[in-house]
């Protein structure tokens, strides 16, 4: 929950490219901790 809420505020304040490397990022970031 956490995580779609912080990608959706990233969304709406960061950049399309912003965006989509945060996305990578939290995708990483929540392969490794699952």
């Amino acid at each position: 929950m956490q995580q779609q809420t912080g990608a959706t505020n990233a969304r709406r304040n960061t950049p399309p490219a912003g965006a989509m490397a945060f996305a990578a990022h939290a995708a990483r970031a929540g392969k490794a901790g699952a």
